[in-house]
């Protein structure tokens, strides 16, 4: 069988070395990063001035665009205003992934069964926590 103790001491003595390695990198990259910032903050002050949403030079195409993101600050009054007129509100109600941790509570109270129209995959995954 082969040395487990072995396999994982010499996969964290990489881990750390590319831990180092991405620290230095960044570390040099740094100035470059902030210049480019300086730079978007110039570019987006510019067209923003000028009225402009893109801009297209030989070496890229600047776009300012707005990005608007909804989100719901009361689940219980929402849901009830799009129930008062389903009709015309009901296309604004979305339902996502229920919480991992609803289903499990479920599951366990009805004898390990999925709640109707959910389904479940898994996967196993491996990891190393550091000492």
């Amino acid at each position: 069988m082969t040395d487990l103790t072995a396999l994982v001491s010499e996969r964290q003595q990489i881990r750390t070395f590319l831990e180092q390695q991405q620290a230095a990198f960044a570390e040099f990259c740094k100035p470059h990063n902030e210049k480019m910032q300086q730079l978007d903050a110039q570019i987006t002050a510019t067209m923003t001035e000028q009225g402009i949403k893109s801009f297209k030079t030989d070496t890229g195409t600047a776009i300012l665009s707005t990005i608007v993101t909804p989100k719901v600050t009361d689940k219980e009054k929402f849901l009830d205003w799009v129930l008062e007129d389903w009709d015309s509100r009901g296309a604004m109600l979305q339902i996502a992934t229920p919480l991992k941790e609803t289903i499990t509570d479920y599951m366990d109270q009805h004898e390990g069964q999925l709640p109707p129209n959910i389904e479940t995959t898994s996967r196993q995954q491996f990891s190393i926590r550091k000492a």
